[in-house]
């Protein structure tokens, strides 16, 4: 039996929910970080990628032209990857590799439940493949650009709080030397002003190391 597009996108649309379950299972048994997840993985933008795959397999038989033709022409939408680049910024203990996992799980499913039912095709395989690539390198590239926007906010933050206790160090060594005020004071204030700058050091060291889920 000669299969089609058609007949794959119609399954896929059919069981997204047992695809979604699969998928949720597999991801909380393979990834270390997934029970972090306040939604668990990408459930909330799965959605949308599927719907989106789904179309395409359905159209792609009444399009003209050749297979690798028309695989050139089809729009892989990853808008919905950027927010699960950025959704999994703020998760602890994520790291860019498991989002590429994720993906990499999600092709597994899609894949194997095609193939399980007799439905999987050469032409659907490289959709899919197409669909994931799209999407992982889009919601990586989310993932690692929200890293760099926290710690360049948190070094800028840190940086401009770092002028306050350095100026009443500053401060304190004047009316010290102006025998404004005895010296236990000054030095008990120069003391505490200076643990407060050693303090905010040592946060702005932090964020230059700063992980997904860390700082």
């Amino acid at each position: 039996m000669s299969i089609n597009t058609t007949e794959c996108g119609l399954y896929l649309e059919a069981q997204k929910e047992q695809i979604f379950a699969q998928w949720e299972e597999l991801a909380n048994e393979k990834l270390k970080a997934a029970s972090n997840a306040p939604d668990l993985i990408v459930r909330n933008y799965l959605p949308y990628f599927l719907a989106n795959l789904v179309s395409e397999l359905k159209a792609f038989e009444m399009d003209s032209g050749s297979d690798l033709e028309k695989i050139n022409n089809i729009d892989f939408d990853a808008k919905y990857s950027d927010e699960h680049g950025r959704s999994r910024a703020s998760v602890a203990r994520y790291t860019v590799a498991q989002v590429i996992q994720e993906y990499s799980l999600l092709r597994q499913v899609l894949r194997s439940r095609l193939y399980d039912n007799n439905l999987l095709c050469l032409t659907t395989a490289e959709i899919i493949d197409r669909f994931i690539e799209t999407s992982c390198a889009q919601a990586a590239q989310q993932f690692a650009n929200s890293l760099d926007e926290v710690q360049e906010k948190l070094i800028s933050v840190i940086a401009h709080d770092l002028r306050n206790p350095i100026s009443v160090a500053r401060s304190y060594v004047e009316i010290g030397e102006l025998g404004l005020s005895s010296s236990d004071k000054v030095f008990g204030s120069l003391k505490r002003s200076l643990e407060r700058a050693l303090k905010l050091i040592g946060e702005l060291l932090d964020t230059t190391q700063l992980e997904a889920g860390r700082g």
